[in-house]
């Protein structure tokens, strides 16, 4: 495919999978070329037939992240809007974009459902589904999420590659910040408790990186942490 000519790609590869519609390598290709053209629908339901006929057993994560980075886009201008007309009586054009973004989210959940309960599920999947969640408003799911992230990573190899550590640790905050979020509206102990112990813990066992922007940032997470404790 040459850059440029992805309208015209999209229609080859229409025509592609109307001859060789049982071929997931088509469709993975087809997906790619329609997220270069923004048609995310599209993208999103090649994306489903990759999946049902590799029979969940390829998932294209780089391209998930690009489409879930657009929906959460997509979710902050229109609430961005929504607060801006807010005064007024909402356009027909902005509910029909609401109605749009919804849809392309359903399916974009439905997606990620299948994946994390198959054997292709991985951290990056468990992050991804995490994001959807919390876009949705579900910070109790978005915290199992990132939990079965962090238990996904944990392991003897995290403690000493500085690659997983960094996922590690990028999980791990974003784990005890959504339950800072939802002590603040509960005022439960529990999780923050929970919180704690996990960093003392990953902290204690992350001696190879300290020194570290991660190591440095599971440490002030601690210290509020604490804080929040001791005010609840």
């Amino acid at each position: 495919m040459i850059r440029g000519k992805s309208q015209g790609a999209v229609h080859a590869f229409r025509e592609a999978v109307k001859f060789k519609r049982n071929s997931w390598e088509i469709w993975d290709n087809y997906s790619n070329v329609a997220w270069d053209t923004g048609n995310i629908g599209l993208t999103l339901e090649a994306v489903k037939m990759v999946l049902n006929l590799s029979f969940n057993k390829h998932c294209n994560v780089g391209l998930l992240d690009k489409v879930m980075t657009n929906l959460e886009e997509q979710a902050t201008h229109l609430n961005d809007n929504e607060e801006a007309e807010s005064i007024g009586n909402i356009s027909d054009d902005a509910n029909k974009e609401t109605m749009r973004s919804s849809q392309l989210l359903g399916t974009m959940g439905d997606i990620l459902q299948k994946i994390v309960g198959s054997e292709t599920s991985n951290p990056e999947i468990w992050g991804l589904y995490a994001r959807w969640h919390k876009s949705k408003g579900s910070l109790m799911d978005c915290s199992k999420d990132l939990r079965n992230q962090v238990r996904s990573l944990q392991g003897s190899g995290v403690w000493h590659d500085k690659k997983t550590f960094t996922k590690f640790a990028q999980a791990s905050l974003q784990l005890c910040k959504v339950y800072m979020e939802i002590s603040s509206t509960t005022e439960n102990k529990q999780d923050l408790l929970s919180a704690e112990m996990h960093l003392r813990s990953s902290l204690k066992q992350a001696t190879d990186f300290q020194g570290t922007e991660e190591y440095k940032a599971l440490g002030d997470c601690l210290v509020e942490l604490q804080d929040l404790i001791g005010a609840v």
